[in-house]
């Protein structure tokens, strides 16, 4: 919930281009940082701040779909 509510601030600050890179730069990180742990409550937080990507970058690549004209 928290990605969904934080996407239009964000993206009303830094962009459409900027919102999508920073996310998938986070997800990225975040699975990087996940296959090093053992710890579980280490990965419970990284598993978190993946999913908070998942939604923030779908927001993004959906609405940015829905304004590009289609041919």
């Amino acid at each position: 919930m928290l990605g969904s509510f934080a996407t239009a601030p964000v993206r009303a600050q830094i962009g459409y281009r900027r919102t999508i890179v920073v996310s998938l730069l986070t997800g990225a990180g975040s699975l990087l940082v996940l296959s090093g742990t053992t710890s579980g409550p280490i990965a419970a937080g990284v598993l978190a701040i993946y999913i908070l990507h998942a939604v923030v970058w779908s927001i993004c690549a959906t609405s940015l779909r829905q304004r590009v004209p289609h041919s």
